[in-house]
């Protein structure tokens, strides 16, 4: 992205990179470090700007991965520039906008331009035409103190131009050029963000649990690049999260053998496990035995831009769960038989 709002086209990276940004990041941090990670930065656009329909993903990895996320004013509202505030209508931007009286400055909020309008109209209605022409070739950062302004300046047209002017036009082409119908609607975003912030203050596993890559695969289980696979681990809960990001349905299988080697520290092959899918399933929680678990070769689809989150449970010595489990693996087992698919995994 450059500074004058241009964004480069380039080619498209693997999620790979996002697992090398993390490692770069913690590197050499020491044990125990809190860090806080934005959704975007004070001089650059809100994420709706720089994400499009990937905002919703964008929202997802921020409130899912390890560090803690931090959001600006008007972000949640779904808004696309920042009006009033730092200056993000980039000069590539402002090259298609008509050019208005009142347009904004990069250095200076609508206010202050407006309180230096009336400054100078007041200079030029008391002070002479020698001195007023003095007056306004001299830069408005290089002025000193506040400007003096009349009592009846009228601001009301700062209000106009924040709700119907060419800046709000350009966004408003922005939002519908979105798909709203398709799900991507910026003015309900507000409710994603609330949802995933419920989420993560709800399970624990996602503000402390170890961070592990994991893979998403296709049916000739090759590696799927644009499908972020990751797992939140702690002893008694892990949650699997695989967010789609790119702009087509994924269909996918996980590869968690990552996780194999970590479970095996503290418990057994057998031990029984409850799957619950977290985010938009809601049928009765399943139990598997870990590895079953583990090596389960279930297809997922994921629309654009969504994303799963797979809860994995441990449970403690009750053997009503264990004959449950039990029972639940033989019966899988006699379905596949049946329908002459591998039970290797059984």
């Amino acid at each position: 992205m450059h500074k004058d709002g241009r964004v480069e086209a380039c080619s498209k990276d693997s999620v790979v990179a996002i697992k090398k940004w993390h490692d770069e990041t913690n590197r050499f941090l020491p044990n125990g470090t809190i860090l806080m990670q934005s959704s975007t930065a004070h001089s650059l656009p809100y994420p709706a700007y720089l994400y499009g329909k990937g905002t919703w993903a964008a929202i997802d990895i921020l409130f899912f991965m390890p560090d803690i996320p931090i959001t600006f004013m008007g972000e949640l509202d779904g808004q696309v520039y920042k009006v009033g505030q730092q200056q993000t209508v980039f000069q590539h931007d402002q090259a298609d906008l008509a050019k208005a009286p009142n347009e904004l400055k990069r250095t200076n909020s609508q206010i202050m331009r407006a309180l230096q309008d009336g400054a100078a109209k007041a200079s030029s209605s008391e002070v002479g035409s020698e001195a007023t022409d003095t007056s306004l070739s001299v830069p408005a950062e290089e002025r000193r103190g506040l400007p003096k302004v009349r009592s009846g300046l009228n601001i009301a047209n700062i209000y106009t131009e924040a709700k119907a002017g060419p800046i709000q036009q350009r966004e408003q082409k922005f939002v519908q050029e979105l798909e709203a119908d398709r799900g991507f609607d910026l003015s309900q975003v507000n409710t994603h963000y609330q949802h995933r912030r419920a989420l993560r203050r709800e399970k624990m596993v996602l503000r402390y649990g170890q961070l592990i890559m994991l893979t998403a695969r296709d049916s000739e289980r090759k590696f799927i690049s644009d499908c972020l696979v990751y797992a939140r681990y702690s002893l008694m809960e892990t949650a699997i999260i695989a967010t789609n990001l790119s702009d087509q349905n994924r269909r996918f299988f996980l590869d968690l053998s990552q996780l194999l080697p970590v479970y095996q520290k503290a418990y057994s092959t057998n031990t029984v496990v409850m799957i619950k899918n977290i985010i938009s399933d809601d049928r009765d929680p399943e139990y598997f035995f870990l590895r079953e678990f583990i090596e389960l070769n279930t297809p997922r689809v994921l629309p654009a831009y969504h994303s799963l989150m797979i809860s994995v449970t441990i449970c403690e010595d009750d053997q009503f769960i264990f004959k449950k489990c039990l029972t639940n693996s033989i019966e899988r087992t006699k379905r596949n038989l049946l329908a002459h698919k591998s039970i290797e995994t059984e």
